[in-house]
């Protein structure tokens, strides 16, 4: 799934207003010419949440544990 770029800015304002994964599978679906299924739409944004928010991502977890305990 390759959403454009537009789609993608639009998935992403989706997202931080908190719409449903399932308004946005049918915004993929009529805005653009791929067909995903929920679990492409799940992991698009669990990709973009780990972009936007790299702490809350389990390796940012980890790295800035990682990064506490070795200073001390």
């Amino acid at each position: 799934m390759q959403p454009t770029t537009e789609a993608l800015n639009e998935v992403k304002k989706l997202r931080k207003a908190v719409v449903y994964r399932k308004k946005i599978l049918i915004y993929i679906w009529d805005s653009t010419d791929s067909e995903p299924c929920m679990v492409d739409v799940h992991n698009l944004l669990a990709k973009l949440k780990s972009e936007m928010d790299p702490g809350t991502s389990l390796i940012g977890f980890l790295d800035a544990t990682h990064d506490t305990n070795s200073e001390r």
